[in-house]
């Protein structure tokens, strides 16, 4: 019973909490990050009407516009990224993923979002189609409409993880596993970078936001886009070492730990609040600021090693950073209220 009323309450603040943003409430949208952080979002039942598609289209600070999408639907794409785009939906569509084929009509509105965005590129003088995103497009479908999920889409891809479009914050992310696990795990450290094919192995994972990855429920992939989300799209990253160190030991002792990484830890459901409260101690243990900044930075400004071989923000004035990202997202017309929260966190 108190579990029932616990979960009540916190369904209370939440729905208290979407309505003072709805009215523009300024102090609504730190209130909001730091209930998700602190108490989680309820389970449901995956549709397209769930509260947690709610609380992430207010995180992502999503300004649907039906017209523009349908504007784009109309639009002609050319032939060679529609035949891209069928032949990723049917990739996606080959894994085992019954959550996701549970979704009524779930290919067809998958289609019909990529088809949105080819427009907009094309508009943008883009005729380029990079595969393996549809597993994002499927896990935003399974908890909210049709056209929320394409502007959530658009927003990753625009603001918050733009290098993960291209798979550039992806490689730069990779690359900063070993900094950050020197710093916190030094022994795993030397390990890893011993066995570089297993750092490799991470690109997958990190790309699908975990969905990819045989070792995590949807339940747990859904918790993990909820922190993602709230805290920042560098979190992919620090689950990402965060797993590592979770199977530490497995890690140290095995022999050839690149298979044992394949055939067991992929296949393996860690504790997803394990993963969670490691990956934010990871965080607060970065005491480099150089690292730190790649580290929060890396989904959309690049990298670069710095004369020492340690990883340093292209632009090695972290305010004139800062300010660049922020004033990229004022173009955009928005309050940028989640960028703004996350980067003050990081000072």
């Amino acid at each position: 019973m108190d579990q029932v009323q616990d979960t009540s309450a916190l369904l209370k603040d939440y729905e208290c909490i979407l309505q003072q943003l709805r009215t523009k409430e300024t102090a609504a949208f730190s209130q909001l990050r730091s209930l998700v952080i602190h108490r989680g979002i309820p389970d449901e039942k995956l549709s397209p009407h769930t509260l947690r598609g709610k609380i992430w289209a207010a995180l992502l600070e999503i300004k649907p516009d039906a017209e523009e999408y349908f504007d784009f639907l109309s639009r002609g794409i050319s032939v060679s990224t529609a035949g891209e785009i069928q032949r990723d939906l049917n990739r996606t569509f080959s894994s085992p993923q019954a959550d996701m084929k549970a979704i009524p009509d779930m290919k067809q509105k998958m289609e019909r979002i990529w088809h949105a965005w080819a427009a907009l590129q094309e508009q943008r003088n883009i005729v380029e189609f990079i595969q393996g995103h549809s597993f994002k497009i499927g896990i935003l479908l399974s908890v909210m409409p049709e056209l929320h999920a394409f502007y959530c889409f658009r927003r990753l891809m625009e603001f918050y993880c733009p290098l993960y479009y291209k798979y550039e914050g992806i490689d730069h992310g990779i690359r900063l596993i070993p900094q950050i696990l020197r710093s916190c795990e030094p022994e795993l450290a030397a390990q890893l970078e011993s066995k570089p094919n297993l750092i490799e192995l991470c690109h997958t994972e990190m790309l699908g936001f975990f969905g990819n990855c045989g070792g995590v429920t949807s339940s747990d992939l859904l918790q993990l886009c909820d922190v993602a989300f709230s805290c920042g799209t560098h979190y992919i990253l620090l689950f990402q070492a965060a797993r590592f160190i979770l199977c530490k030991d497995a890690l140290l002792k095995d022999g050839e730990p690149l298979d044992w990484w394949v055939q067991q830890t992929r296949h393996a459901v860690l504790p997803v609040h394990d993963v969670i409260m490691t990956a934010h101690l990871i965080f607060h243990s970065l005491k480099d600021q150089d690292l730190r900044a790649c580290v929060i930075y890396h989904p959309f400004y690049p990298c670069t090693e710095g004369p020492s071989g340690n990883p340093k923000l292209a632009n090695t004035d972290l305010a004139v950073a800062k300010n660049q990202f922020l004033s990229l997202l004022a173009v955009a017309d928005t309050s940028s209220n989640q960028a703004k929260d996350a980067l003050d966190d990081s000072d």
